[in-house]
């Protein structure tokens, strides 16, 4: 009885683990000499923006079984074509797709799915990727559109610059004074006369809407100084108005240059 035993834990000993062998072997497919090539070619050594070309990658099948499946491109990660294929045993094939070339730099890559018996498996299924660089093409439109778009911003920075210039302008403009005093007002149309106390102080930059009424007492010195600094806060305004407005005022410049020269050119 116990010898029975103990060959019966010795075949247990022997038998499991090779069993297991087996099942894993077998649920390992067997690698054929087939494959995708590494490399990608195309159809010109010279390629620029705009031009339509041809990509290409092999496959290379000496397995001894014929498959057939789809190579799918890629061009920076981004399915662009998908080919059916036929390989037939003893054979080198190339697969292609049409790409119209863009500029900047492009990693390509192309990768097969094969239509082989479970229990076997290609040595490989993608190709390196392979990186181009595509220079852009120069030519009227281009050049038309980098014009404009660097036009556009020295103007927007210029406008903000002329703004801030202006504010700094009209930063400088003095308030009308007019000190408390007392003031005989004669109204001209029915020679009235009455004294007044008059305080205020006009805010700078509010040099519209002068009265007429004539005012006398002791204010020479005061009309004098807002008759200055009336005429400080227009010119302070005129000049922020054209700051603000440069385009308009280099414009006008430029239209008086040509007159005068202009002008000139008659002269003689």
């Amino acid at each position: 009885m116990k010898s029975r035993s103990s060959l019966f834990i010795l075949i247990c000993f022997v038998c499991v683990p090779l069993l297991t062998f087996a099942q894993t072997s077998s649920s390992t497919p067997k690698i054929i000499n087939a494959r995708i090539l590494p490399i990608i070619w195309y159809s010109t050594l010279s390629i620029n923006d705009g031009d339509s070309i041809k990509i290409y990658s092999g496959i290379q099948n000496n397995s001894g079984v014929d498959f057939s499946g789809s190579a799918i491109f890629y061009v920076d990660d981004i399915e662009i074509s998908k080919k059916v294929f036929l390989s037939n045993n003893n054979s080198l094939i190339d697969v292609s797709t049409d790409w119209v070339a863009s500029p900047g730099s492009h990693d390509v890559q192309v990768k097969i799915s094969a239509s082989v018996s479970a229990d076997k498996a290609l040595v490989s299924y993608e190709s390196s990727k392979e990186n181009i660089s595509i220079v852009r093409k120069i030519n009227a439109e281009i050049i038309k559109e980098s014009a404009l778009s660097t036009i556009s911003l020295v103007v927007a920075k210029t406008d903000k610059l002329t703004a801030t210039m202006a504010d700094n302008i009209e930063s400088y403009k003095k308030p009308i004074p007019s000190a408390n005093s007392d003031r005989t007002i004669t109204n001209s149309k029915n020679k009235t006369t009455k004294t007044n106390t008059v305080s205020s102080v006009i805010p700078k930059g509010k040099v519209l809407g002068v009265s007429t009424t004539t005012i006398s007492g002791n204010e020479s010195n005061d009309k004098s100084l807002s008759w200055y600094n009336y005429l400080l806060n227009y010119f302070l305004d005129a000049l922020a108005f054209l700051v603000r407005n440069w385009l308009g005022s280099l414009a006008g410049i430029i239209i008086l240059f040509l007159g005068w020269r202009i002008k000139r050119w008659g002269d003689k």
